[in-house]
């Protein structure tokens, strides 16, 4: 995901059934990238009023289908403490990469979210 916020490209439908077990997406549909700045920009002409899969959403979007999948399993399981830990694990992660990546597309050595998280907003 967020290779996919580097190089501005957006899905345009990550939906559920468009993302499998593995993390890995399929059906690109109406698929593009922004050619200017637009968190809200979307290839979907049918997802352009709601902008559910607009190119600023796409990392909660990529959460919530991995929460569909958590409750899923959940009712295989019963046990919620690992699922609820990916979840958060995900979040994390994806912050952290993606304020390093910000931070390279910058030439900043690293990022320090004290003096850096305005210039990367």
């Amino acid at each position: 995901m967020v290779h996919w916020m580097r190089v501005g490209f957006v899905h345009g439908v990550m939906n559920t059934d468009n993302m499998s077990i593995l993390g890995l997406t399929i059906d690109y549909g109406p698929y593009g990238w922004i050619d200017d700045f637009d968190l809200d920009w979307t290839p979907n002409t049918t997802d352009a009023e709601g902008k559910r899969y607009a190119f600023g959403k796409q990392p909660q979007v990529a959460q919530w289908n991995l929460l569909q999948l958590a409750n899923a399993i959940y009712t295989l399981t019963g046990n919620s403490q690992p699922l609820q830990q990916s979840l958060e694990n995900y979040q994390t992660q994806y912050h952290r990469d993606y304020h390093q990546m910000m931070a390279d597309k910058l030439g900043l050595t690293s990022f320090n979210p004290k003096t850096d998280i305005s210039v990367v907003q």
